[in-house]
C-alpha cells in the first residue's frame, strides 16, 4: 500500500509540473513565431517573393487573400496523419524550407492557431515559421490590399 501511494503522489506531481498555458507562444509541435499585424505586413513586405500560405478553406481564399498567398486549406490539418498526409505534401510542394513562411488563418482559427503553425515549425523551425496571430479579417480591417 506504501508503495502505491509514492507511486500515485509521483503521478500527482509529475501531471501538475506538465501545466500548459493556452497563452503560450509554443505549440504541442514546434515552437514558432507569432506576430501582430502590423509586424506580419512589414514582414511580407520586406522579403524578396515571401511564402505565404493562406490556411483557410478554399471558398474563404477565393473571397479574398493576401497577394502572392497560396492557399492549402487547413481544416482538417490537426489529424494524426499530418506528417504524411495530404497538407504537408501540398506544402512541400509548393513551399521551400529554409526560407521563411508566413502563415495565416480567419480571426479567431482556434485549434488549428496553435497546431497548425507548430506542426510547420518542427520541418521550417523557428527562426522562419512566423504566424499572423489575429487573421485575415484584421488584414482586411487594416486596409490592407486584398488579392481575388
Amino acid at each position: 500500500m506504501r508503495n502505491f501511494k509514492l507511486l500515485f503522489a509521483a503521478f500527482v506531481v509529475a501531471l501538475l509540473s506538465c501545466s500548459c498555458s493556452p497563452d503560450s507562444d509554443s505549440s504541442p509541435v514546434g515552437d514558432y513565431n507569432k506576430v501582430d499585424l502590423e509586424l506580419f505586413k512589414q514582414m511580407i513586405d520586406s522579403e524578396e517573393n515571401p511564402q505565404i500560405l493562406d490556411c483557410r478553406s478554399a471558398v474563404d481564399y477565393a473571397a479574398g487573400h493576401i497577394p502572392g498567398a497560396i492557399n492549402i486549406d487547413g481544416t482538417d490539418a490537426n489529424s494524426w496523419e499530418f506528417n504524411d498526409g495530404p497538407f504537408m505534401t501540398e506544402l512541400k510542394a509548393n513551399f521551400k524550407t529554409g526560407k521563411k513562411i508566413f502563415i495565416y488563418g480567419t480571426t479567431g482559427w482556434s485549434g488549428n492557431g496553435i497546431v497548425l503553425p507548430g506542426r510547420i515549425a518542427s520541418i521550417w523551425k523557428k527562426p522562419y515559421t512566423f504566424s499572423l496571430e489575429s487573421g485575415f479579417e484584421d488584414w482586411v480591417e487594416a486596409g490592407y490590399e486584398v488579392e481575388k
